[in-house]
């Protein structure tokens, strides 16, 4: 693996889908933001941040958003914070990491876009010169997933749920998905196996506490690999 290297693994959750046509006020909203920092020599995590943020008051969390990923306005409204010293150090962490891994990373990384130029930051993101890196992309092959084709009605190879994808690598099922806390632990365990094939939980136990506690995974197999 890389020496003295750092990757960054980010998840948004939002108020819905980017709006494209639109843009502005309707594009959506990042409602949580998660981002874990891990040195790819030591594999140790160097940083974890997770923080709920407080969207203007005249936006609402619309109920279909609220149902899949759990935060309600209450909920933002009691934990949320200001999204723009977020979003600053989000970006200089970014600057700071060789590589950048999300699952779906263009749809995280249009949130930011747009969050900073709603926030007075214009264009940070363009500033940086980083490397992506894609779970859902590189995991297509792998996870060899299917859909059928609203045109030929025949099956094709689709690409896969960050689920998926994980039930594809691992043989298990990790609860509570579609927070971005947990999806950001599930999607670095995903990036280990399918750049380096290796499996995280064997070589930090720290890190498998925390995803066992967070995401409880429903196996049918055991890991039996020793941890350091």
């Amino acid at each position: 693996m890389s020496e003295n290297k750092k990757a960054l693994i980010f998840d948004t959750e939002t108020t819905g889908l980017p709006n494209k046509k639109y843009g502005g006020s309707k594009y959506g909203y990042i409602v949580q933001i998660s981002w874990i920092m891990i040195d790819l020599s030591t594999h140790k995590l160097l940083k974890t941040r997770d923080c709920i943020i407080r969207i203007p008051y005249n936006i609402k969390i619309p109920k279909e958003a609220s149902d899949i990923h759990g935060i309600t306005n209450k909920i933002m409204r009691q934990k949320g914070i200001n999204i723009k010293p977020v979003l600053r150090e989000i970006i200089n962490d970014m600057r700071l990491s060789n590589v950048v891994v999300a699952h779906n990373i263009n749809f995280d990384i249009s949130f930011l876009k747009i969050e900073s130029f709603r926030n007075g930051l214009g264009n940070i993101y363009n500033t940086l010169h980083i490397k992506k890196y894609d779970t859902m992309f590189k995991g297509k092959i792998i996870a060899d997933t299917y859909r059928i084709s609203p045109t030929s009605g025949k099956k094709v190879l689709k690409v896969p749920k960050l689920l998926e994808l994980h039930q594809k690598l691992f043989k298990t099922t990790p609860l509570n998905l579609h927070n971005s806390l947990i999806d950001i632990y599930v999607c670095l365990r995903c990036y280990y196996k399918l750049e380096y094939d290796v499996d995280i939980l064997t070589i930090n136990s720290s890190f498998r506490s925390s995803f066992n506690e967070l995401c409880n995974p429903q196996s049918n197999s055991k890991l039996s690999s020793p941890l350091l």
